[in-house]
């Protein structure tokens, strides 16, 4: 999940700025990866996962650390055992969204973080 905020040729300013970011960042997945933790089996859509880890109003990006949970192996599409599609949801938008849960990696980084 590492990224990088600052070009090389940036102030000494825009380095602490994407320092502190860094941390923000990985303070709202660690609150979105306990979310999907507690819907268990059922998971969660990001949306919902961000509500449930209160993330949903502070506009935080929430989507996007979803995004870097499913990169980073620690959350995963659900999927239909039938025939392996991926698990849909209505969403708050009246669309159909996946679902995610927690990966054993996912649980691991949990108790390694306790």
């Amino acid at each position: 999940m590492a990224r990088h905020n600052a070009r090389n040729t940036d102030p000494t300013t825009s380095h602490r700025a994407a320092a502190a970011r860094r941390a923000a960042r990985a303070s709202q997945c660690q609150r979105l990866l306990e979310a999907f933790a507690a819907a268990g089996r059922d998971g969660y859509t990001d949306h919902e996962a961000a509500q449930h880890a209160a993330l949903d109003e502070l506009h935080a990006g929430w989507w996007k650390r979803a995004s870097d949970l499913r990169a980073a192996g620690l959350i995963e599409w659900r999927t239909s055992r039938s025939d392996g599609s991926r698990m849909l949801r209505r969403g708050d938008n009246g669309l159909d969204v996946g679902v995610s849960v927690i990966t054993a990696a996912g649980r691991e980084s949990l108790r390694g973080a306790a």
